[in-house]
Formats: C-alpha cells, structure tokens, sequence
C-alpha cells in the first residue's frame, strides 16, 4: 500500500505541475525577452512640463511638511533637483546591460542579472545603481549614504503606457517623497 499511496502521490504531483506550469514564473530569459519587446523604445511624457513639476512639488511639500522650519527649505531645494521631470525615456538592451536614459542626461545602465554597480550621479555623489527586470515592469534603485531613489517603469497591457513610480528615502526625511508620472510610446 506504501508504494501505491507514494506513486499515486507522484503522480498526483506531475499532473498538478503539468496544469499549473504555465502560471510560474518564467525562465529568465523569457522574461527578458518580454521586456526588451515591450520596453524597447522612447517614451513620452503625457503631461506639460509645468504639471509634471506641480505634481512632483506637491510630493516634495508633504513629504517635507514635518520638518523644522530650518531644514524645510535646504530639503525642498535638494529634492527638486533630484526629481526635474523628464519629457521622455528611452530603453535599450544589449547582451548583458539594460539602459534607460532621460533625455539628454546621462544613461543609466546596469547588469540584467540585477547587480548594482557603482555610478557618479548628477550631484557628484556615488551610488549604487541596480535594474531588476520583469515582464511588464522595471524596477531602478538607486542607493547613496544619504537615501534611496527607486524608480518603478510600469507598463500598460498593451504597451502604450508607461507609468513611473518614484519613491525617495532618505535619513534626513521624516516621511518619503511619492510620485507618479505617465508616458506614452
């Protein structure tokens, strides 16, 4: 009976892999497949650059709310020039970096595999910069000693819209600066 009940339970086992495979996750190279496919491309914004920059102030405002009155106006000041919205993205893949790049400022590219590597950002500050990829959606973090920038490339069903999501933390924060910008190929 214990062989019965064990080859039972295997097979049992097979079947229910069988039927629930294609809902797993996929192999890695399918999933890069996928994005190079739907990410592959320039991307552009969907709204003025006045509302871009309105809707990220109001971000940078209630993040900053609780701080003290001396340290408001450095934070808020510091905060705009990390997040100057970008009229456009553009990503590109090769064999084993994938590059988004916001219009002309320099490219940020990373190892597929998800590895952070060190970059010199716009400030003159290093940090570690790393891109996790899935089938609809990228995700870009970007780590100081002072904080984090995570950038999330999402993308509609089909492909035509791009929204991002960006969160910045940071020791000097009380609360975190949360925004969301749309795109469109």
């Amino acid at each position: 009976m214990r062989m019965t009940l064990r080859a039972a339970t295997t097979t049992v086992s097979l079947m229910l892999g069988a039927l629930f495979a294609p809902a797993m996750a996929s192999e890695p190279e399918d999933v890069l497949k996928a994005a190079r496919e739907r990410f592959t491309g320039t991307f552009g914004a969907k709204q003025e650059q006045a509302a871009m920059e309105r809707h990220i102030e109001q971000a940078i405002v209630a993040a900053t709310a609780s701080a003290s009155i001396f340290v408001r106006p450095t934070a808020r000041s510091k905060l705009r020039d990390l997040t100057r919205p970008c009229a456009s993205f553009t990503f590109g893949f090769d064999a084993h970096n994938s590059t988004i790049q916001c219009e002309q400022r320099p490219a940020n590219t990373a190892p597929l595999d998800g590895r952070a590597v060190q970059r010199l950002g716009s400030g003159g500050e290093l940090h570690d910069l790393s891109q996790a990829i899935e089938r609809r959606r990228i995700t870009q973090t970007m780590r100081s000693k002072n904080g984090m920038r995570r950038d999330v490339y999402e993308l509609d069903a089909p492909g035509t819209t791009m929204r991002v999501h960006t969160t910045i933390t940071s020791k000097w924060l009380d609360d975190p600066v949360r925004y969301t910008l749309s795109f469109a190929r």
